[in-house]
């Protein structure tokens, strides 16, 4: 639509400009380069991705939140193990969700996790003996 509105608007002007054919091509080039970005929007859809992608991280975020409230829960003497296995189960369920959900739109690829599973191998992770052991 903006790619309409914006090559009529440059026709437009390029009428009242009585001598400029350049002005005529600045407009029609424009009009071309809005219609072939509005194809690639479509056909690789960046939009959807992009909120696809918002969604999975912010239900990730509230996982992240609900296990460590669970870890502080499990701590309380009170809390029995039934209730911390279900507690678990369902956020394992949770989990495969959102990592289903987010397979669909995003994939990374081989070379990237070619990569990053060297580099957990080579020792590149943050993470101390104790919190691995977490």
């Amino acid at each position: 639509m903006c790619a309409v509105a914006g090559s009529f608007f440059l026709g437009f002007v390029s009428g009242l400009a009585s001598d400029s054919n350049a002005l005529a091509l600045v407009g029609a080039g424009l009009a071309l380069a809005g219609a072939v970005l509005a194809a690639l929007d479509q056909v690789f859809q960046w939009d959807k991705q992009a909120e696809a992608h918002a969604s999975a991280s912010g239900r990730m975020l509230r996982l992240v939140t609900a296990t460590a409230l669970l870890r502080a829960q499990s701590s309380d003497p009170t809390f029995d193990d039934e209730s911390l296995a279900e507690a678990l189960e369902r956020l394992a369920g949770e989990y495969h969700d959102v990592q289903e959900d987010a397979d669909r739109f995003y994939r990374t690829s081989s070379g990237d996790y070619r990569k990053a599973r060297q580099g957990i191998s080579d020792g590149e992770d943050s993470l101390t003996p104790e919190e691995r052991a977490l």
